[in-house]
């Protein structure tokens, strides 16, 4: 825990190459990991159980899932020799990274043993795979709470991985070891640059009654140049099932995950209602004055800037001139 990983690059490893496991307060950047494309099981940052970690402007290519968050039980395949208790995973960001690959570029999963919250996947870019980016759940009856794609974009798509090929998939497998769920995601701000990319529909999907998916919002996606304004409009077919409920396309998206639809925060509405006296229709005149002040403002500088510049130029030329004479 409490360490920093820089500027390294890591080729070829026989596994998951870099692994932060159980731990705290770590940073991953600018880290090069080239794996083989022939191999699987050779993720390339697999976050899990830990909690606060940061992993930024890193390139991953891996036939398996380059970038991804795990929770596993103990003892079990890869976690022989894992130290200490099955943890939580907790506030894990991935910014600024790019993913070449045949599986997910970005996953949550398929490891959901213990719960998983506030994942964010910010400005990432999957260059080629089979799913720019995702949630399965296969393994454990752990939940993914509140995780978010935001700014992501996908450039191409190949091939499937378990039935699935789309630019986003989030979706349940029953298993061994309970049932997981799926609880508050939201997509916003993607960029799909080709339409039909994939050979599959945008899937998501719950398992039974117990494993389901719930409340999953998409936002300003942008595909081949248009933006989706219903899910119909999605592109590939959106899908869903009974067992996944609350899924939405709202474009009011802010920054910060708020719906700019008019409503304040006490309660009242941009039609005429009054706060604390004022009205809403007096502020945007007085924003709207404001702007106006700040336009005079900038064209009143403009003039003396450009005033300033032919004085300065008249006075170079009369100092050429006398000293020529």
């Amino acid at each position: 825990s409490h360490m920093s990983v820089e500027g390294i690059t890591v080729r070829e490893a026989v596994c998951w190459s870099v692994i932060s496991v159980r731990s705290n307060e770590m940073t991953f950047s600018r880290l090069k990991l080239l794996q083989s494309m022939d191999m699987g099981e050779n993720d390339c940052i697999d976050i899990c159980e830990s909690q606060n970690v940061r992993v930024s402007d890193c390139i991953g290519f891996s036939l398996d899932d380059p970038f991804s968050t795990k929770c596993w039980p103990k003892k079990v395949g890869i976690t022989v020799n894992w130290p200490g208790e099955p943890e939580y995973l907790d506030k894990v960001t991935f910014e600024g990274c790019v993913a070449y690959t045949h599986c997910y570029g970005y996953k949550i999963g398929q490891g959901t043993d213990q719960d998983q919250y506030d994942v964010t996947f910010k400005d990432c870019t999957t260059l080629d795979g089979s799913i720019g980016f995702g949630i399965h759940c296969k393994s454990g009856n752990g939940t993914v709470y509140n995780a978010v794609f935001d700014g992501c974009t996908v450039e191409d798509l190949h091939g499937t991985n378990w039935e699935h090929s789309s630019w986003f998939v989030a979706f349940l497998h029953h298993n061994a070891r309970g049932d997981a769920n799926i609880r508050g995601i939201t997509v916003k701000n993607i960029t799909v640059y080709k339409d039909g990319i994939g050979t599959k529909k945008l899937a998501v999907l719950g398992y039974d009654k117990t494993s389901t998916v719930e409340n999953v919002t998409f936002s300003n996606i942008v595909i081949d140049g248009r933006l989706a304004e219903s899910l119909d409009t999605l592109r590939p077919t959106f899908e869903k099932n009974e067992f996944a409920t609350g899924i939405t396309l709202d474009n009011s998206l802010d920054d910060e995950g708020n719906t700019d639809n008019g409503n304040t925060d006490g309660g009242n509405t941009d039609n005429g209602n009054t706060d604390n006296g004022n009205t809403n229709e007096g502020d945007k005149n007085t924003d709207a004055d404001k702007k106006e002040n700040n336009s005079a403002q900038g064209a009143v500088i403009t003039v003396i800037v450009c005033t300033v510049l032919v004085i300065g130029a008249i006075a170079v030329i009369l100092i050429i001139k006398k000293k020529k004479q």
